[in-house]
């Protein structure tokens, strides 16, 4: 019988934490030989009139078109999923995703567009800089930390390029101060406060779109400098071979 992966009623998490989760269980099905489709019907935060289940906003079903009647609800995890990589589960992360993550061709096609336009040929820095409402998870450390990281890195290996993904304003200007031309970065939408984004009525086709670009143009890279964050986590998993410097 082919299973339903729910996330269940009032789901309260970013679309980063959506995608962990749901894909611990996607790899439950794989390895049980199960089809299924992803149902986040009830994740609220994501839900617009053009697409009621946010799932479909940027990617393709596996399996089924649409939601299959008689269905069971799959419970099961598959992966351990945690606040930061399980480097002895990048691979079996990376198979599953490879598999199943099938994004839009709209999407990958911007997602490739920028490659060839900004990373193609170059050695390329990467950088997740997690803030906004991550601070009621853990302290944010200041920039200041990171640009002594990032300095070391481009004195000792002379990287054409620092790719930085951040959800904070005043970091894309700070960073965009004292790299300047070195720094690539997404415009995209960002906050100046302590309130999660996807709280703030903005376009969520759009910030969907932007965080999947920011996730995998991170995994693009020949390194990456990372937060402890679902979207560090999951660009780690998207390519199993990217080395890391955890922040």
């Amino acid at each position: 019988m082919a299973k339903i992966i729910d996330l269940g009623p009032n789901t309260r998490r970013g679309f980063l934490s959506n995608m962990y989760t749901t894909f611990s269980t996607v790899y439950a099905c794989y390895l049980n030989g199960e089809e299924f489709y992803i149902d986040w019907s009830d994740a609220i935060d994501y839900r617009a009139i053009e697409c009621v289940n946010p799932f479909d906003f940027c990617f393709k079903q596996p399996y089924f078109d649409v939601k299959p009647k008689d269905c069971e609800i799959s419970v099961e995890y598959g992966l351990p999923y945690g606040s930061d990589v399980n480097d002895a589960d990048r691979e079996k992360w990376n198979e599953v995703l490879t598999k199943f993550l099938i994004l839009k061709d709209d999407i990958k096609g911007e997602i490739d567009k920028y490659y060839n336009d900004n990373f193609a040929g170059k050695k390329i820095l990467c950088v997740h800089k997690r803030g906004s409402d991550h601070g009621y998870h853990e302290p944010i450390k200041p920039n200041s930390e990171y640009f002594k990281v990032i300095d070391y890195e481009m004195a000792l290996h002379e990287y054409d390029k620092i790719f930085l993904a951040t959800d904070e304003v005043m970091s894309a200007i700070e960073f965009k101060h004292r790299y300047g031309d070195k720094l690539l970065c997404l415009d995209i939408i960002r906050t100046d406060n302590a309130t999660p984004i996807f709280h703030q009525g903005i376009n969520k086709f759009q910030h969907t779109k932007e965080l999947l670009m920011d996730v995998y143009l991170l995994s693009m890279g020949n390194k990456m400098i990372k937060s402890n964050s679902s979207l560090s986590i999951m660009a780690c998993y998207i390519n199993k071979d990217i080395e890391y410097i955890n922040m």
